[in-house]
């Protein structure tokens, strides 16, 4: 007979982590992160493409010896089902397009194939550094539109289609074309992330997204806070789907060995409406409740 019955369930029931997936990371150090990450008790793993993915709709997107394709990712589905975690594909749909750090100067499809250009922003902003870096997806392109959403949904299809898709949206650098200049940004970005989140929602799928470009960087409220947007960018705090899970990451958050004491910036976004995820990176304290 048992001496006692331990009765136990963790706190959270949404535990994830995220994974980069980069061009120099072999499929079996994934595989390893993914075990990891079970026996750590994470029941959700996002696993984003740094230009990696093997499309076959698009064969030009990404670098040529990616090694995330489709039998890749199906056995690592089947590895994370039997642990009990659930992966979640993450697409760069609006900045971070170049599949590559920012740094290189490098652009993982246009690199490659540069008749493709116009499906991106000309170079420039704060994170554009040669003509190959075009930093942005062109929102104004129907054609770039379209084939965003068939990345979506064959990237969605390959994980077995989730119940969530992180959508990235972070860091994105003002508009350089003419034509997304000449049009009301602020509106153009709603329209192109709702539209993906209706997408998704078809499929039985809720988007995440992270939060920086939400927040105005010269608002004083975020001060010492993780912000990328501008008063433009800011707006879409009440213009996006409320259903969509707003991942708020914080690189530091002042002392990295203090418990933190608020997070105004979760708050905010709990206020507009939205569901919200801590995402605190190194700082270890911020995880705890």
């Amino acid at each position: 007979m048992p001496e006692f019955t331990v009765v136990d369930s963790p706190v959270l029931k949404f535990r994830g982590i995220h994974f980069c997936w980069l061009p120099e990371l072999s499929a079996s150090y994934i595989e390893r992160e993914i075990r990891t990450a079970a026996q750590y008790k994470f029941n959700y793993v996002v696993i984003e493409s740094w230009g990696v993915f093997k499309s076959e709709r698009h064969p030009w997107f990404g670098w040529k010896a990616g090694a995330m394709n489709k039998k890749t990712i199906a056995k690592f589905k089947a590895i994370a089902d039997d642990l009990g975690v659930t992966l979640i594909p993450q697409l760069n749909v609006w900045g971070h397009a170049s599949g590559a750090r920012s740094c290189v100067g490098k652009h993982a499809s246009l690199d490659f194939s540069p008749e493709y250009q116009p499906l991106f922003e000309p170079a420039g902003g704060t994170h554009g550094s040669s003509v190959s870096s075009a930093w942005n997806w062109c929102l104004s392109n129907p054609e770039a539109v379209r084939t965003v959403h068939e990345l979506v949904e064959e990237m969605h299809d390959a994980f077995g289609r989730p119940p969530f898709f992180h959508i990235g949206c972070d860091e994105a650098d003002v508009p350089t074309c003419a034509s997304c200049r000449a049009m009301q940004y602020s509106k153009l970005v709603s329209n192109y992330i709702s539209g993906i989140c209706e997408l998704l929602r078809k499929r039985g799928a809720r988007a995440m997204m992270w939060h920086d470009m939400l927040l105005d960087r010269s608002d004083p409220r975020w001060k010492d806070y993780v912000k990328c947007g501008s008063k433009i960018t800011a707006t879409l705090a009440d213009t996006l789907p409320k259903d969509v899970i707003i991942c708020d990451w914080q690189y530091s958050y002042g002392d990295m060995k203090e418990k933190r004491k608020d997070w105004p910036t979760m708050a905010y976004f709990k206020e507009k409406g939205f569901p919200v995820a801590g995402c605190p990176w190194m700082n270890y304290n911020a995880m705890k409740p």
